[in-house]
């Protein structure tokens, strides 16, 4: 089994159609990238990336191809933080109207209020001692802007000397946005600080531990309740997990669907997928999708449909194309949009009504040469950003252009005034079509230094 399975296999993102239930603000995700923190010239806009942890908490019984629940928190009482303790000093915990949709009135938000480098933990003792032994997974929502990893945790016991960790990845979350995550029981583990697992019939709390990112000093959690209905109870026999990569893509992002299924059934998915048994070897298989180009909030179901000895199981997830929010660092709005931007060869720089039809404003940066200009073999625009903007997390950067020029150009971000700081992304104009408006998308993965 490859890694990529591995990792997917733990990491269960599958809800079912009725429960896929977000508020979404936003969007954003987290890559490594050879660009400077400080952007000091660039054109446009950007898709950045931050999260933000809010989650709750429901334990699924498996019983007769139904499944009861047993609430675990909720934050719907008279005191409803009472006993939450979280690891960074200075942090607080309060009761707060942020719910997802379905939700109760109240959720539990933690505020990191102090520096917590490296990882914090924010600690829910359960109502009750509770006995889950029975459970085969555990369901809850969250929202972070919490950069990293996360680990669910469950314990035992008052010293962690008895814990099980189900270990997840945030960096493919929106901002504002809530997840619902799927843990099967069964990809639980000890983790190494704890001399045993959890004992699944004294469980005493839970805890959501964000790590691996950077200084977690002002990022926030919030907890609160999720509701699982029928439509959750599947075959578990034939149907462990069916998950998405992404869940909220925009159109033309690749998503992954994996799942985990018996290994002596066959496997298919709807919208025009089909058989998908090539993909799945020994109960495990995963395939590449792209989301397809269609209008912002648009819901697609994908089916999961396992068939065993006259027995079948089927399992939804759902995708909800969204659209990027752009950071736009120029739009020519203004009057003096232009008063800063130079040439590097004799030219004209106006401002332009012709603006793409899809997306665009009022005006666009015309660059027309003189004929006298001599630009041999090159010539450049710069636009400086009124100030230094931030592109640490971001993920790309896309822009309109129209030219009549055919070869190749440099996209080029800056920070520094002198050309010693400089990464640059290069596309070809060789197939545009004249007095036509093409938008690029230029992955920051894919700048280079010149």
């Amino acid at each position: 089994m490859n890694n990529s399975i591995a990792c997917r296999r733990s990491l269960n993102l599958a809800v079912s159609a009725p429960l896929l239930r977000q508020v979404f603000v936003g969007a954003e995700v987290s890559v490594h990238k050879p660009m400077k923190k400080r952007l000091m010239s660039v054109m446009v806009g950007v898709r950045s990336h931050r999260f933000t942890l809010c989650l709750s908490v429901i334990m699924l019984f498996a019983g007769e191809g139904r499944a009861a629940e047993l609430i675990i928190a909720d934050f719907e009482g008279l005191n409803p933080v009472d006993g939450v303790t979280v690891t960074a000093e200075g942090s607080t915990v309060t009761a707060v109207g942020d719910v997802p949709d379905g939700g109760g009135g109240f959720a539990a938000e933690t505020i990191v209020g102090g520096p917590a480098d490296g990882f914090f933990s924010t600690a829910f003792p359960t109502f009750a001692t509770l006995d889950i032994s029975a459970a085969t997974e555990i369901t809850f929502w969250i929202k972070t802007d919490a950069v990293g990893s996360i680990n669910f945790q469950l314990h035992s016991d008052a010293e962690q000397l008895q814990a099980s960790v189900f270990t997840f990845d945030a960096s493919d979350f929106f901002p504002n946005t809530w997840y619902q995550i799927t843990a099967p029981k069964a990809s639980f583990t000890k983790p190494p600080w704890a001399p045993n697992p959890v004992v699944w019939s004294n469980v005493i709390r839970f805890q959501i531990t964000p790590f691996g990112g950077e200084l977690y000093d002002g990022r926030y959690t919030i907890v609160d309740n999720v509701f699982a209905n029928d439509g959750f109870a599947l075959a578990p026999s034939l149907i462990t997990s069916f998950a998405a990569s992404v869940l909220t893509p925009v159109s033309a992002e690749d998503v992954t669907l994996s799942w985990i299924v018996d290994p002596d059934a066959t496997v298919s998915i709807d919208q025009g997928i089909g058989s998908v048994d090539a993909q799945t070897m020994d109960g495990i298989g995963e395939l590449q999708i792209t989301a397809p180009d269609v209008p912002a909030d648009t819901a697609i179901p994908y089916t999961l449909t396992v068939s065993k000895g006259g027995e079948e199981a089927t399992r939804t997830l759902t995708l909800i194309l969204k659209q990027g929010v752009a950071k736009l660092f120029a739009d020519f709005e203004s009057p003096d949009a232009l008063d800063s931007a130079t040439v590097s060869h004799s030219a004209t720089l106006t401002l332009v009504g012709d603006v793409p039809s899809i997306g665009g404003g009022s005006f666009a940066a015309k660059t027309v040469l003189d004929a006298a200009a001599n630009a041999e073999g090159f010539f450049s625009t710069a636009f400086p950003l009124p100030e230094p903007q931030d592109l640490t997390d971001a993920f790309e950067i896309s822009l309109w252009i129209k030219t009549d020029i055919a070869g190749n150009f440099n996209f080029q971000a800056h920070s520094s005034d002198a050309p010693f700081e400089a990464s640059v992304f290069t596309f070809s104009t060789a197939d545009f079509t004249r007095d036509t408006w093409n938008q690029i998308i230029a992955p920051l993965e894919s700048f280079a230094n010149p």
